[in-house]
């Protein structure tokens, strides 16, 4: 386990002085006078990570005598009598606090780690999140206010839930002002997208025509994914309680996003592809007939929902039939195959068409190279940018900051 290294804190400030009214949000509560289960240093078997540690407020009975040094620097432990013993990891164990050593009140439970409910893999919760993809939230109406302990293990946060926000100012305001501009983004990308459709399928004119019902079907799984990102952003954000299952499902989402927006653009670059080398030999191509877009945007559907089932079950099942390792190479193999077939191929594309020279620069087919350039300038823009940056933050650099833009990067294409 390791504390949160010191990183490019220039970006967070900035955002925090452009949004100074979310630091109301979390107002602190004093540490100096107050008892704070964030601060509890007793150690137990990290529940993913084979031979690391966790930090924790239960100790063994045996054990609650001697508390007092289990805390930071400036406080000292002492044990919440209200607050029933545990039988945890076949040992009986009891919760304590963490309080000023001057602190005269009544010791009573201020956090719980039985309140957090970031999914962890196994169909139910637990108090360890990137505090973005998987955020840092709680079940409880009562502990309803995530607070970062000070433990970070990769790019994953061990908080506890609490009764009032902490002083951990910088990490929750940075994570806080992170979910903002990704709803503001994502805000955006889904009003565009609605009037984008709108504009098509309201008019006769418009929506007969097979290329334009191609970006009609790439718009929606636009829409929806990101008007499930501003749901998910606003629970988190709210500090609703939320069962992880919620999360689970909202994150799946993502991956038929992802799957449905790529496979359909491999899909119209190909279909380009074909009426240009055609075009290229003088034969003429009808455009796609409406079924024809239908029966094709519902097969790539379809095919993007086996994607979402499969991301469903990993996230809720995923370490009760693997351990962690195979868990993560599982989840890599799975975006790669997801990913480079689509991307692969409309490289190719478009080395052809560049090689072969097959965009005519006049004619009617002068639209269609116009179409074929956009999409290829979307995809290859927003998408690849966004997924080298997510897998070398996940398992190369392990930075938070460079986990948000990517998000930001895969909601605005």
């Amino acid at each position: 386990m390791k504390k949160l290294a010191n990183g490019p804190h220039w970006l967070a400030t900035v955002l925090l002085l452009a949004f100074p009214p979310f630091s109301e949000r979390a107002t602190v509560v004093s540490a100096a006078s107050v008892c704070d289960e964030s601060k509890c240093r007793a150690t137990r078997t990290h529940p993913w990570v084979d031979g690391d540690t966790e930090w924790t407020c239960w100790v063994p009975v045996e054990n609650s005598t001697n508390v007092t040094g289990l805390c930071v620097e400036g406080f000292e432990g002492r044990i919440v009598e209200d607050v029933p013993s545990e039988n945890i990891g076949g040992s009986v164990r009891v919760w304590f606090t963490c309080c000023p050593p001057d602190f005269e009140g009544a010791v009573v439970q201020q956090c719980s780690d039985q309140a957090c409910s970031s999914p962890d893999w196994e169909g139910g919760g637990n108090c360890w999140a990137d505090g973005f993809q998987e955020p840092m939230t709680c079940s409880s109406s009562k502990f309803r206010y995530p607070r970062w302990t000070g433990l970070m293990s990769l790019i994953y946060l061990q908080y506890v839930c609490c009764m009032s926000p902490g002083d951990d100012v910088y990490i929750m305001q940075e994570l806080l002002v992170a979910r903002v501009i990704w709803v503001v983004l994502s805000s955006i990308t889904f009003v565009v997208c609605t009037v984008f459709i709108l504009a098509i399928v309201i008019e006769k004119k418009t929506r007969i025509q097979g290329y334009n019902l191609y970006l009609v079907f790439l718009a929606i799984p636009d829409a929806l994914a990101n008007l499930f990102i501003i749901i998910r952003n606003s629970l988190t954000i709210s500090g609703a309680p939320v069962d992880p299952t919620v999360h689970i499902f909202l994150a799946s989402v993502e991956y038929f996003y992802a799957a449905a927006n790529m496979w359909l653009n491999g899909l119209i670059v190909g279909q380009i592809h074909y009426v240009l080398r055609k075009s290229n030999k003088c034969v003429r191509v009808p455009p796609p007939t409406v079924p024809t877009v239908r029966k094709q945007a519902a097969g790539v559907y379809l095919f993007a929902l086996g994607w979402f089932a499969w991301a469903f079950f990993l996230y809720y099942r995923g370490l009760v039939l693997f351990p962690l390792d195979q868990v993560v190479n599982i989840w890599i193999v799975t975006r790669v195959l997801m990913v480079a077939p689509p991307l692969c191929y409309v490289i190719y594309v478009c080395v052809h068409v560049w090689r072969h020279s097959l965009l005519p620069r006049s004619g009617r087919t002068r639209v269609l190279s116009l179409y074929f350039l956009r999409v290829v300038l979307v995809f290859l823009v927003t998408w690849v940018p966004y997924f080298v940056i997510y897998e070398i933050a996940w398992n190369v650099t392990h930075s938070r900051w460079m986990v948000h833009i990517s998000y930001f990067l895969g909601s605005i294409q």
